[in-house]
């Protein structure tokens, strides 16, 4: 078609109707569709990550591996809805009863403190750590907490999950969330094997005063152990 003023003037608007509109309806719709799939993987990752937390028992992080998370599974929980000052999103944890199950543990490495010649003078090495070991390192580090204690698969406490409506467990991780200030949560969690979805429907934590230092605080999780 030979190209005369009226035609020129009308190339935009066909341009827009015929290409434009319908490409850019396509992008939009695949965007919607890349960040679906980007949360689909989020979840997938988060389940993934829980469960090697439960495998583990205690994942060492931060510095040289000196921090971690530790992960429990739950007998049974409180918890209250949060006030508006706490800016929670799910209700605020108030008591626990932990279960430490060795049968669900696997050796791995952590960091362990070995004597040295020098009398009272300890090095760091990372080496595998046998299962009671592991179980060992946990009521340790829970300060021999009166709801901390090891025990069976059976004794674990189970919540519906709202999706599936399977029966599913419950699990507890205290997961250092914040490498360098050294923050913390506890999060109370449905564990749905079904959904691949890890749930938190209650949490722990409060701001503490570094005692060396007059200016820096960080979220602590040991007030969630009973002594």
């Amino acid at each position: 078609m030979t190209m005369n003023p009226e035609h020129f003037k009308h190339i935009g608007t066909r341009v827009t109707n015929d290409v434009v509109r319908p490409l850019d309806e396509q992008c939009n719709n695949l965007k919607k569709k890349v960040e679906q799939l980007e949360e689909q993987l989020k979840r997938y990752l988060r389940f993934e990550q829980c469960h090697r937390y439960l495998t583990n028992g205690e994942t060492p992080d931060g510095f040289f591996g000196f921090s971690g998370t530790r992960a429990m599974f739950v007998r049974q929980y409180q918890a209250r809805p949060p006030k508006h000052e706490e800016y929670q999103q799910v209700p605020r944890l108030t008591e626990v009863d932990l279960i430490i199950i060795p049968e669900v543990l696997v050796p791995h490495k952590v960091r362990v403190s070995i004597p040295t010649s020098t009398p009272g003078v300890f090095t760091e090495i990372s080496t595998e750590v046998a299962v009671p070991g592991i179980t060992e390192r946990m009521i340790k580090h829970s300060g021999n907490a009166k709801n901390v204690s090891v025990g069976t698969f059976a004794e674990v406490g189970r919540e519906q999950c709202p999706t599936c409506k399977n029966q599913v467990l419950l699990v507890g991780i205290d997961e250092l969330i914040d490498i360098e200030n050294g923050d913390y949560n506890f999060t109370v969690n449905r564990f749905c094997d079904v959904c691949l979805n890890v749930k938190a429907v209650a949490a722990f934590s409060e701001t503490c005063r570094d005692p060396y230092s007059s200016t820096r605080y960080y979220d602590s999780t040991r007030g969630i152990y009973q002594h």
